[in-house]
């Protein structure tokens, strides 16, 4: 009862966090968010996320200042590759039937590069906090990475459907107006 809760907990907080880009006038929810709204719930999704493991893990405030920094660090440097993996995969889906085959493999190489370099961060960091949580937290740290991970995919996709059901709601609008 008390996962389900928590889950549920989490899910109205993003999705009031999300809901922010709903809030915006009809000519600026066609598209994406922008740079600026996508860093505003990032951070309140991080947030959100500290908190969220503090309750799990039940750090005190001596190993939660050890703890978050170096969460912080190897979070930082997945979403720098998942950045570059993510502009990789754009090209790789706008060239693979087009693009000569060299052009293809260094596309390739450079994504089978970026998962060799997020597997060993994940093996880094979960080397690094191992000397300050206990065997049965860190067993609480991968379950949660792993729920949160697919909670927030579940909240994005939800999010998503209901921009396109806005979006087919809409009327056309005449190049007039």
């Amino acid at each position: 009862m008390k996962k389900v809760i928590s889950v549920m907990a989490l899910v109205m907080s993003l999705m009031l966090f999300a809901g922010e880009g709903f809030s915006q006038p009809p000519e600026d929810r066609g598209g994406p968010p922008s740079e600026q709204q996508m860093e505003k719930i990032r951070k309140r999704v991080e947030t959100l996320k500290m908190w969220k493991l503090t309750e799990v893990l039940n750090l005190d405030e001596a190993t939660a200042s050890r703890f978050f920094p170096i969460l912080n660090e190897y979070d930082r440097k997945r979403m720098d590759i998942a950045h570059k993996m993510r502009k990789d995969m754009k090209k790789l889906r706008k060239s693979v039937d087009t693009a000569p085959e060299s052009e293809l493999k260094s596309i390739i190489t450079r994504l089978r590069d970026n998962h060799r370099r997020l597997q060993k961060i994940d093996d880094e960091e979960m080397s690094r906090l191992q000397d300050i949580l206990s065997v049965r937290d860190m067993g609480k740290l991968i379950i949660f990475k792993q729920e949160f991970q697919r909670n927030m995919k579940k909240i994005i996709s939800d999010v998503r459907e209901k921009r396109r059901g806005q979006m087919r709601e809409r009327p056309m609008e005449s190049p007039a107006e």
